[in-house]
């Protein structure tokens, strides 16, 4: 089982490796997070002083900015070519984590300046994976 699941990592996963329908997918990612927090309202948002419709497009606009420059910079940056059979499931994994982990560090440092740093540690940058 574990050679099967170790054979299906390596297995050609090829994806996208076209920039501009990757910035529509980014955009629409962005307007999901941006009302999602909105109408789910998680953290307490409503208790910012600020309106909540704001600090949720900021967190979405978060969103749009770090995925634009990951996905530019390994597409023009890196010249990484995820459209060929040499890109795989296991590439794949690693790169959504490290897209993932890039997203919640920049969600940390956009929270922290909301509340002049007041947020800073390591309790509170956990929050921003769940």
């Amino acid at each position: 089982m574990i050679r099967r699941f170790l054979t299906l990592l390596n297995e050609p996963f090829p994806d996208n490796s076209d920039l501009k329908s990757l910035t529509y997918n980014i955009l629409g990612v962005g307007l999901f997070v941006t009302f999602f927090l909105y109408l789910i309202r998680p953290f307490d948002i409503d208790r910012y002083p600020k309106d909540p419709f704001w600090i949720c497009l900021g967190f979405g606009a978060v969103t749009v900015v770090i995925g634009w420059i990951y996905e530019w910079s390994m597409i023009k940056g890196l010249k990484i070519r995820r459209d060929l059979p040499t890109w795989t499931l296991k590439k794949w994994i690693f790169s959504t984590l490290l897209l993932i982990v890039m997203i919640a560090l920049s969600n940390f440092l956009y929270m922290n300046l909301l509340f002049n740093f007041y947020a800073m540690g390591w309790s509170n940058f956990l929050t921003m994976f769940y």
